[in-house]
């Protein structure tokens, strides 16, 4: 069709978050998943981490989880946001630490965290599973909901205007970060 968007299909059964009429939000907030490691649990078990860079307005952060976090994660969001599109889960498989098996898992479970940054239903989660998940605090949600969720900027702009207070002085750079300011200056002018 001329005009259209590519479709970009993201895994083999062809699930595709770009498909017309899928909701999408614009985020402030983003992830990669930087590499993973075999670290050791307190009963002294190997598994593998994958370190998911979390960006947050700008400023980065590292957090690990391993493959059963994103099982629980996916599970609970598919739970408490009903009709929420997901992409499956890349296959469990039988070796978790087998190279090509975690190499293939890196990318999908990138796709999958970024499908879920561009979901409404998952944004406005009131659970926020995806936020604790990623680690990102209280004023980063509220920041991110603002430019991400149109319907919500009524109710979080009263929240969002706390971050000028004197206790949330490392959280007021989220303020000046372009999307917001672009539309707290589209808000006034209305």
């Amino acid at each position: 069709r001329p005009g259209a968007r590519p479709r970009r299909h993201m895994y083999s059964d062809e699930f595709d978050i770009d498909a017309p009429g899928a909701p999408r939000v614009e985020t402030c907030v983003a992830v990669r998943i930087l590499r993973a490691e075999q670290q050791t649990s307190l009963m002294m078990q190997t598994f593998t981490a994958y370190v998911i860079e979390v960006s947050d307005f700008g400023r980065s952060s590292e957090v690990p989880h391993r493959y059963s976090d994103f099982e629980v994660l996916h599970k609970a969001l598919l739970t408490d946001c009903p009709g929420v599109r997901l992409p499956p889960l890349p296959p469990k498989g039988v070796d978790g630490s087998d190279a090509a098996v975690v190499a293939m898992r890196k990318v999908e479970l990138e796709k999958i965290l970024r499908a879920m940054l561009t979901s409404p239903e998952v944004v406005m989660e009131k659970q926020l599973h995806l936020w604790k998940f990623l680690n990102v605090p209280n004023p980063a949600v509220i920041a991110s909901r603002f430019v991400s969720v149109p319907r919500s900027r009524g109710n979080t702009m009263k929240t969002l205007a706390k971050l000028v207070e004197p206790k949330y002085r490392d959280d007021v750079y989220r303020l000046g970060h372009d999307h917001v300011v672009d539309l707290l200056a589209e808000g006034a002018r209305e």
